[in-house]
């Protein structure tokens, strides 16, 4: 009892300083936390490097740190205008190893990790005991963290929102810890030239990822704009901000006037090899955005990915189609790949891209050994992939475990050697 009287006396001396802190800082700052669970270790760090330097380019001194201490999430939760947290979550709340921020009442929560059973007693603080209405941008790239499968009123990312910050982006999807970092590189380097949060989403849908989950994304907003601060806009220079390119195959004043059914005519009219049997089609629901005054969501844009195929993989060799709220096309972005001459392509020789049951059950059974309680695990999905300019081939397996679990989807990577095929 003595034990917790004195840690609530340390958390309200904390709190303390952390309201002094934000009255004096709150305006200058920004973080970027993330978790070490999360992603390949020298892809997210440097993603956190380009999120740093676009904060910091804008005028937010920012601090990034992995595995963060508990008092350090609530610290900048309270004290930095421009957040970025990549990982694990749901709907109510966001982890890292000592614990996090939660929609519900502050109070320790039982967190079951996925992998080996790992179950930890961790403590959340409540968001209704930070003041968010000095908060410029807050981007939770944390699974579901806008709803789980469509948007919901009730997830973390909108209730941060209706508390006042300024806009909170937020996913109902899965979010890739594979290529998220992809993903999040696209949107800060367009944040960086002075775009809009908007118009930083957007242009971050429209590329191709190996996982198209991390297009699902929403924005919650009470005002849309760049995170640039007044007095401190600062030039672009070549070495910060990467010079965009053009794949749209579309003429301007080709924008909208197709409907979505018209998309694959387009491509053969500009690719007279297209061959829809080829590609592998995947539909996404896209990016939508919730008006906090109003309450109004309102689609934004939806994604069609034509991803090319050799045999039993998927390449990095695709088109993406950007369909406006009407499903009118916007763009279709050319992002195909020559195939090395020393590949055979043809239908009837795949050798080297096939794969037999006895492999894929290989890979499947190697990434399911770090699950304790194989009994536990509700789907698990593979996929192989090969990476034209690496020239490489890789197993992706995806395990979704139960409701038992708090973060329940684990992604592992195998790199394929010629003698595994």
């Amino acid at each position: 009892m003595k034990k917790k009287f004195l840690y609530n006396i340390l958390i309200l001396a904390t709190l303390i300083i952390l309201f002094f802190t934000t009255v004096n800082y709150a305006e200058t700052s920004g973080c970027v936390l993330r978790s070490s669970r999360c992603g390949l270790k020298k892809e997210v760090e440097e993603m956190m490097s380009i999120a740093k330097m676009t904060y910091e380019f804008k005028g937010y001194p920012t601090f990034s740190v992995t595995d963060p201490a508990l008092l350090v999430v609530l610290s900048n939760a309270v004290g930095a205008n421009v957040q970025l947290y990549f990982c694990h979550g749901d709907q109510t709340l966001i982890t890292f190893e000592e614990g996090g921020l939660t929609t519900t009442n502050s109070g320790n929560k039982s967190i079951v990790f996925p992998g080996k059973i790992e179950e930890k007693n961790l403590y959340f603080y409540s968001i209704n005991m930070v003041n968010w209405s000095n908060k410029k941008l807050v981007t939770l790239a944390t699974c579901y963290s806008a709803g789980k499968d469509e948007f919901s009123r009730e997830s973390i990312a909108h209730q941060i929102a209706e508390l006042g910050s300024q806009m909170v982006v937020g996913w109902t999807s899965q979010f890739s810890s594979l290529s998220g970092p992809d993903w999040l590189n696209t949107y800060h380097d367009k944040l960086t030239k002075g775009a809009t949060v908007l118009e930083a989403m957007e242009e971050a849908n429209k590329k191709f990822y190996v996982y198209g989950n991390v297009k699902n994304s929403h924005l919650s907003y009470n005002s849309i704009t760049s995170i640039s601060q007044e007095n401190k806009l600062l030039s672009a220079t070549t070495d910060i901000v990467k010079k965009e390119e053009n794949n749209n195959i579309l003429s301007e004043k080709e924008k909208g006037k197709f409907k979505e059914s018209q998309v694959e005519n387009i491509i053969k009219s500009n690719d007279i090899n297209f061959n829809i049997d080829n590609y592998e089609k995947r539909v996404l629901d896209g990016l939508y955005i919730c008006d906090v005054a109003t309450g109004i969501v309102q689609k934004e844009e939806s994604y069609i990915d034509y991803v090319y195929k050799i045999g039993d993989f998927i390449t990095d060799s695709a088109y993406t189609v950007v369909l406006d709220k009407d499903n009118n096309i916007k763009e279709i972005n050319d992002y195909t790949k020559e195939i090395p001459t020393t590949i055979s392509i043809n239908s009837n020789n795949t050798d080297g891209f096939s794969i037999s049951d006895e492999v894929s059950n290989f890979y499947l059974n190697k990434a399911k050994s770090n699950i304790e309680k194989k009994d536990d695990i509700e789907k698990e999905e593979i996929i192989f992939y090969y990476d034209i300019e690496k020239n490489k081939r890789y197993a992706y397996v995806d395990i979704v475990l139960n409701n038992s679990y708090t973060t329940d989807n684990l992604h592992y990577e195998y790199e394929i050697q010629e003698n595994n095929i």
